[in-house]
């Protein structure tokens, strides 16, 4: 309790130390490397696999294929074979890193550790409205896992953990293990994220 009061209150002098407003997200490093790779990354293509397992009164287990698609600055699209469509726009509206600065309206709201070791705790709350009440994130260094959670204006959760890898360049997400916790079930999912094409044509009709 003490640890977390003391957090609080050294906030708001540690963002002020480091010049940071409290939308400065640009001065967060990975925030950054994804604004100085913007100019020359337009798109990417990428095929992903999804197992999926259903609590409730028993334990469904299955798996699907599916790819994802993103196109500067903030169009992401998710399609999953024999997931209905309503469940990949609300995937898709989640975002990804990349597309959250341009999604949500991301602030600053505590900093823990010093230099490459520094954590950002974020909040971010839509600029258009749907089904995210808000977002909480903890961003490290560019090639560390970043955790999430979207809090949805229905009651549920979704807690998700992100890691990246190299797609030349650029840096991209490599694997992705996500809680729902929604209308009584208790979902867990693993995308897993194969090779991507980048900077190839994607479609206005898949957003």
């Amino acid at each position: 309790m003490q640890t977390r009061l003391l957090r609080a209150l050294a906030a708001p002098f540690l963002i002020a130390t480091l010049g940071l407003g409290r939308s400065s997200v640009d001065c967060v490093p990975l925030f950054a490397q994804y604004a100085s790779e913007e100019p020359s990354l337009h798109s990417y293509t990428v095929p992903l696999r999804a197992t999926v397992a259903i609590h409730k009164l028993f334990t469904f287990h299955m798996g699907m294929n599916g790819t994802a698609y993103f196109r500067s600055p903030d169009r992401f699209a998710v399609d999953i074979h024999g997931v209905p469509d309503q469940y990949r726009k609300t995937f898709a509206k989640l975002g990804t890193p990349r597309t959250w600065p341009q999604s949500y309206d991301l602030q600053i709201v505590g900093i823990d550790g010093t230099g490459d070791d520094r954590i950002y705790h974020l909040r971010g709350t839509p600029y258009h409205p749907c089904e995210v009440e808000h977002l909480e994130a903890d961003v490290a260094g560019p090639n560390a896992p970043v955790k999430a959670t979207w809090y949805m204006r229905d009651g549920g959760t979704i807690a998700a953990t992100i890691d990246f890898t190299n797609a030349g360049a650029y840096s991209v997400p490599k694997s992705e293990h996500a809680d729902i916790d929604s209308g009584g079930f208790k979902i867990h999912v693993d995308l897993a994220f194969g090779d991507y094409a980048v900077n190839g044509p994607v479609s206005d009709a898949l957003f």
